[in-house]
């Protein structure tokens, strides 16, 4: 019994020190460090004066998806929509490349109108400190993106109905891969291979740049590893 008076007792603190689980002075990972730089410097969009509406990375993401999903939304019964009439035109010659060119600059006015509209709402509610026409450029190109994806869907299924009832599950891997809900740096070769060829994927590295770049660095890092 005298014995295990002496004991001391386990000190609580060690537990909660940093590094302790990895040993003393250990690096930390790459989006834990991006954890810290957003917790040290107040939070993203801290540096825009103490504004009272901070931005954060995840509405920057869903501003991205926002953008691909409009594109896709509105072009994807474009063709399917049209097919009886298009197959008539092509008996009379109709040529694809002027044709395709006609529906993408149609939708590519109505991307550019919806982004306008969706950044200058966005920004009510948010402070970005990058360059705006930089932000807009960046959400028209994913549009455009969107846009195309959504006519390759119409050009390919039956009707327009099935076009619609597919839409969803192309739009799905754009979110779960996009880089926000599980970061670059901790996926495995094969999903960040896949990773790789979604547009939001890059869109939301391209936003992350402007708005972050200069004012947390390490931020970048921290999502898309070493190089970003």
């Amino acid at each position: 019994a005298a014995a295990t008076d002496e004991i001391p007792p386990p000190d609580s603190t060690a537990a909660l020190a940093p590094g302790a689980a990895n040993g003393a002075g250990a690096p930390r990972p790459a989006s834990a460090q991006a954890d810290a730089t957003v917790a040290e410097a107040g939070g993203p969009g801290a540096a825009s004066g103490g504004e009272n509406k901070t931005l954060s990375v995840f509405a920057l993401f869903m501003l991205v998806i926002t953008a691909i999903w409009f594109g896709s939304s509105n072009s994807v019964r474009e063709i399917v929509a049209e097919l009886t009439v298009l197959k008539r035109e092509r008996m009379a010659n109709l040529r694809v490349a002027p044709y395709l060119g006609s529906k993408l600059a149609v939708m590519g006015v109505l991307a550019a109108l919806q982004c306008a509209a969706l950044l200058l709402l966005f920004r009510l509610f948010f402070s970005l400190d990058g360059d705006l026409a930089s932000h807009y450029a960046t959400l028209l190109v994913a549009s455009l993106t969107g846009t195309g994806i959504g006519l390759a869907l119409s050009a390919w299924l039956p009707t327009g109905e099935a076009a619609l009832a597919v839409l969803p599950l192309v739009l799905i891997p754009q979110v779960l891969l996009g880089g926000a809900i599980v970061r670059v740096v901790e996926m495995s070769k094969g999903i960040e291979a896949l990773a790789g060829v979604m547009p939001s994927r890059w869109g939301f590295e391209a936003a992350l740049h402007m708005e972050f770049e200069k004012g947390l660095p390490g931020l970048l890092t921290g999502y898309f590893g070493e190089g970003h």
